[in-house]
């Protein structure tokens, strides 16, 4: 997803990222490389791009680093914040159990 203010020149591409927990760096790794030309692009256009990735581990293990630049950047009040991180790991965790149940079937 691309979030960006026209009048500021600030763009903020977000990211989710679902892993295994060990996996987050080598996840945030190839997640990163993969936009890193898009940002630049950006950038070059004038502007100010950051790429903001939400690491979610499998279990529903949020890295809060990436949530917390997402709320520092959207400005989210801190209500919104707990709902949107409660919803994405809610999401997570039955989307997981979903491919868990078909796992043999594919």
């Amino acid at each position: 997803m691309i979030a960006w203010n026209p009048q500021t020149f600030s763009a903020y591409i977000i990211e989710l990222t679902v892993s295994f927990e060990t996996n987050f760096g080598k996840a945030n790794h190839w997640k990163s490389t993969k936009y890193a030309e898009m940002v630049d692009d950006l950038r070059r256009r004038g502007y100010n791009c950051k790429y903001i990735d939400i690491l979610v581990g499998s279990r529903g293990f949020v890295c809060l680093d990436g949530f917390d630049q997402l709320s520092r950047a959207l400005n989210l009040p801190r209500h919104y914040q707990k709902s949107l991180l409660t919803d994405i790991i809610t999401c997570v965790i039955e989307e997981s159990y979903k491919i868990w149940l078909i796992r043999n079937v594919v």
